[in-house]
């Protein structure tokens, strides 16, 4: 049996201390793959989760009889419809599961497999979970066999100082502990939107929004190593289909010419900062990029204004912090700050919370 885990090396905790005596771990295992690389049929029995901290086992779960069936008959249709850039952006790689070779139910024929997608595990306990080991439990012919994986769990610190890549009062979207949107995807798993909040306005275009244009800046010193500032478009990827032919062949050939990032995030810009950490600002305002390829920048320095462009419900900043440049393969990181509090004044260093009121001082 093979057994492929994506993150392999480690997942990242990002664990909330609510008093001395309770803490929140969260956490997600992005993809496993199962596979049954004998001559044999190989029939699934369970596959179980055991959560530790400090050596204490915490928390187990466990998938068996009709539970592990419907984890294993609904998983196909999680991912038929991604195309490559759609697996890229949701596990990093262009291709992990054998699509054409998914079971749909628990006995795997030679080089059939199965998969998990997005295991989301949340655990309040005195210490944060640490460790996570993987058990899969099947049957060989006439033998009960057992496979497990160990997989480390650490709560990730930002390797340099960083301060928050806006200025004054504003709201966290999308942030990790809301599960149905960034934190599905790969590089995106910590990445938050921010805009403000304003409820006597009606919003009709994207000069009624009070924080269009609002300038963007670099959370550190680094160099620019990739930008892009002529995106004009604005997509909706679920109606797609809806378009009019025109407007489809108009994306397929921007595509063509510049590649999926700039349809899927506007204009954009990724620095490089110290020790591997590569930061990431999308939806720019068309020619508002004020960097180059090759720049250095300054902590602070403006790099461009806050935008409507790529997939964009309105204007917004999309951020995140990654461990490599590529925005659709990097790994997502939990990015920490210096100069943020609450709305209670209470100094923050990461943001834990959706719709957290964030000032930026």
């Amino acid at each position: 049996m093979i057994i492929n885990i994506i993150p392999g090396d480690y997942i990242i905790n990002a664990p909330m201390q609510f008093d001395p005596w309770t803490v929140q771990s969260d956490f997600v295992c992005k993809a496993i793959q199962i596979k049954n690389d004998s001559e044999l049929l190989l029939t699934m029995k369970g596959i179980n989760f055991q959560l530790y901290a400090e050596g204490r086992k915490v928390k187990e779960i466990n998938y068996e009889g009709d539970a592990l069936e419907n984890l294993i008959q609904h998983f196909p249709d999680k991912i038929k419809f991604h195309n490559e850039w759609d697996t890229k952006v949701m596990v990093g790689r262009e291709k992990f599961w054998d699509i054409e070779k998914l079971s749909e139910g628990i006995n795997l024929q030679p080089n059939q497999e199965i998969g998990i997608l997005n295991e989301y595990f949340i655990v309040i306990y005195p210490k944060p979970i640490d460790q996570v080991i993987l058990s899969v439990e099947h049957w060989k012919g006439s033998e009960l066999l057992t496979e497990q994986r160990t997989i480390p769990v650490i709560a990730y610190q930002t390797k340099n100082a960083y301060t928050f890549p806006v200025k004054g009062v504003w709201q966290v979207n999308g942030n990790y502990d809301c599960y149905g949107a960034h934190r599905t995807q790969y590089s995106m798993e910590f990445a938050f939107d921010l805009g403000k909040v304003d409820t006597d306005t009606v919003y009709e275009k994207d000069e009624d929004y009070i924080w269009f244009g609002k300038e963007i800046l670099a959370i550190g010193d680094g160099e620019v190593v990739e930008c892009f500032n002529d995106a004009t478009l604005r997509v909706n990827f679920p109606h797609d289909a809806e378009q009019d032919p025109k407007v489809l062949e108009e994306r397929k050939q921007f595509v063509k010419q510049h590649g999926r990032t700039p349809l899927q995030c506007g204009n954009y810009v990724v620095i490089r900062q110290d020790n591997g950490e590569y930061s990431f600002y999308g939806h720019l305002i068309y020619q508002s990029v004020t960097v180059k390829q090759g720049d250095m920048v300054k902590q602070g320095q403006v790099i461009g204004r806050i935008g409507n462009t790529g997939k964009s419900a309105c204007p917004h900043l999309h951020f995140q912090l990654m461990n490599g440049q590529d925005y659709s393969t990097s790994r997502g990181l939990p990015c920490h700050f210096t100069n943020i509090t609450d709305a209670q004044r209470r100094r923050l260093h990461l943001v834990n919370e959706e719709y957290t009121i964030v000032i930026a001082i």
